[in-house]
């Protein structure tokens, strides 16, 4: 994955060289964090000694500075150019097909956007300079004019690493790229399941007997009988790979704890929707 950088938010300048450092640090804070959750790379239009932090300084001029020569590997590595993969035709297309536009009446801002027009296009979240609080924004609107047609889109915006873990962002981390189910390694054979004595210990051994089979189940328990609405094979599944299964036939609606091997929601989700497809 990359990042799309917001050429818009280089103004407004940074006054002195204390607050270009703070910019560039939490830059560099940011991406870091980036990196570990996949982002590789900052795609942006505008080379580094064309980015200018205030007046006389840009990012190239920063770097060289002896003080910040310790950085210059790790921001030369993440910026790549342009602002749209030149492989990816039809990326091209869509930006040329409309017009794609950044509004603020609050600040004055009537400006064609590249970055956050990409971050758009390619469905990914763009990057900005730190320092003006239109900027700090957790998502930035953007106007698409499509043959008269206008409308109106939201891009998630990174301008400090905090924001990384809001929940926004762990749900673009979940729902990203094609969903692939991961699988354990423990056979059938060696699979436990846990079942309480009771009367519906006989339904529950059958089931699980055959749950074990599936790639995505690691381990079984007995619940309580469900109680309330228990129409449905599947009562619960949760972001920790746990799916809770409602015996619907049988007379006591017996209940079912299932630990997969999903580790979101929306991998549990899809096991979950295989186990009743299978099994119920």
């Amino acid at each position: 994955m990359e990042l799309l950088f917001n050429e818009l938010s280089i103004n407004p300048l940074s006054a002195n060289l204390d607050e270009a450092r703070q910019k560039m640090l939490h830059l560099i804070d940011a991406m870091k964090m980036a990196k570990q959750k996949g982002f590789r790379k900052i795609r942006c239009e505008y080379k580094l000694n064309e980015i200018q932090l205030t007046a006389d300084v840009s990012i190239q001029d920063w770097l060289l500075a002896p003080e910040n020569r310790t950085y210059m590997d790790f921001v030369y590595g993440v910026f790549i150019f342009p602002f749209l993969d030149l492989e990816n035709e039809a990326a091209f297309i869509r930006y040329d097909e409309a017009h794609y536009s950044f509004e603020s009446e609050e600040h004055d801002i009537s400006r064609e956007c590249l970055g956050l027009a990409a971050a758009y296009i390619y469905g990914l979240p763009a990057i900005s300079l730190a320092g003006f609080p239109l900027w700090e924004s957790y998502n930035l609107t953007i106007s698409i004019n499509f043959d008269g047609t206008i409308q109106q889109k939201q891009v998630l915006n990174i301008a400090k690493h905090e924001r990384l873990l809001d929940q926004d962002f762990i749900d673009f981390f979940e729902n990203y790229g094609d969903l692939v189910l991961p699988t354990t390694n423990i056979a059938a054979k060696d699979k436990n399941y846990h079942l309480a004595a009771h009367h519906g210990v006989a339904e529950l051994t059958a089931l699980c007997k055959q749950l074990i089979d599936s790639p995505y189940v690691i381990e079984m328990r007995s619940m309580e009988w469900c109680k309330g609405k228990c129409n449905n094979f599947i009562k619960n599944c949760s972001a920790a790979g746990v799916v809770e299964i409602v015996l619907i036939k049988s007379t006591r609606k017996y209940g079912l704890w299932v630990q997969t091997t999903g580790t979101n929601y929306r991998q549990t989700k899809a096991i979950a929707e295989i186990l009743e497809e299978r099994y119920s």
